[in-house]
């Protein structure tokens, strides 16, 4: 592991010395060194931005166009073809505010996942933090949720449902959430600098974790034997909350307490397990 501090010049010479020393046996969070990297933080973010929409007839139209298709697609299958119960509010609305609080998470792991693999030939050639390429995907991410949010918010209003007092609340579960996705992409980038293999782990991960999360229905909706089985997602009282930050409908309770001790261990686990790993990064990537 490389001190990153030793990069910097030192006082009183002529130019700049590089000194890299041995790795420590506690490797640290590298948090100070992410504030210090922060304007390569940003370019990376705007690379992201960039590349993702170039050369795209619709552009930044797609994200309005995926969630709102895809609400659609839930409200559809889940109030006509399954008749599950109705909802205080329009299943499409309901469907929307969860697939805000999905797609933020999703777009984080699976980006952050990817990112190490994906910038092979710069980590090779150049010195900076390596957390800084799992940290990068999440203000692309928040940039997605911005737009879709405003779009969401002018379908509420289009349906008589005007945001209530409790989105106060929500840029909390959106850290949450940020938290959580942020670990679980530190732990999956790191180890796929070895096993390229584990992106097929990931996806179905993803997959499977998207029929499992309460999308298109409230918890109050899931039989009462099987709501502790669905509970133990993480997600699902976080996107309960998100729903009642965005439409009042339900209320928070204290199993929403459980992601947000996840998301802190999540976290600070997947920033240390990715600076021990990051040791190995440059002999196998």
């Amino acid at each position: 592991m490389i001190d990153y501090q030793a990069l910097r010049p030192r006082r009183g010479t002529a130019s700049a010395v590089v000194t890299i020393n041995s790795a420590r046996k506690w490797p640290g969070f590298g948090l100070r060194e992410l504030f210090q990297y922060r304007g390569l933080l940003l370019t990376f973010a705007a690379r992201d931005l960039r590349v993702r929409y170039r050369q795209t007839v619709l552009g930044v139209a797609w994200i309005l166009i995926q969630p709102l298709l895809v609400a659609s697609l839930f409200a559809f299958v889940f109030g006509q073809i399954a008749s599950m119960p109705r909802e205080p509010v329009p299943r499409v609305l309901l469907a929307y505010a969860g697939v805000l609080g999905w797609n933020l998470f999703s777009s984080i792991v699976v980006r952050g996942a990817h990112s190490l693999v994906g910038n092979a030939a710069l980590l090779s050639k150049v010195f900076f933090p390596r957390e800084l390429l799992p940290f990068s995907v999440v203000l692309p991410a928040l940039v997605d949720l911005a737009v879709s949010w405003a779009m969401f918010e002018v379908m509420s209003i289009s349906f008589g449902v005007w945001p209530p007092l409790q989105g106060l609340f929500l840029p909390i579960w959106i850290l949450v959430v940020c938290l959580l996705a942020v670990g679980c992409g530190l732990i999956a980038g790191a180890l796929m600098v070895w096993y390229r293999d584990l992106v097929y782990v990931v996806q179905l991960a993803i997959q499977l974790l998207l029929y499992a999360s309460p999308i298109a229905f409230s918890m109050n909706s899931v039989p009462e034997r099987y709501r502790a089985l669905v509970g133990v997602n993480p997600l699902s009282p976080l996107l309960e909350a998100f729903r009642w930050s965005l439409l009042g409908v339900g209320q928070p309770s204290l199993a929403v307490s459980y992601p947000i001790v996840l998301a802190v261990v999540v976290f600070v686990g997947g920033l240390i397990a990715f600076r021990y790993l990051e040791r190995g990064f440059a002999d196998v990537i």
